[in-house]
């Protein structure tokens, strides 16, 4: 069985995005808001850059949704 949506290609084994996917065993799948995500990579960039982080906010519009999926090797937002 293969399903395809929106660029997004399922079969039993694999999920594949563009060039990105792989297996499904172990592999998490969530949706998550424009914020949600805003605020993980904010989180990371604190991280990274300390408080330089903070001057670089940006405005976003959080009201869109996407699908985040992360396995083994692979990672995609879709």
């Amino acid at each position: 069985m293969r399903k395809k949506f929106a660029g997004l290609l399922l079969t039993e084994n694999e999920v594949w995005f563009a060039k990105e996917g792989g297996s499904v065993v172990g592999a998490s799948a969530a949706v998550e808001s424009v914020g949600e995500i805003h605020r993980r990579i904010t989180a990371t960039r604190l991280i990274l850059t300390g408080p330089f982080a903070l001057a670089f906010r940006k405005a976003t519009d959080h009201r869109e949704l996407y699908l985040t999926v992360e396995g083994c090797g692979f990672a995609f937002v879709v």
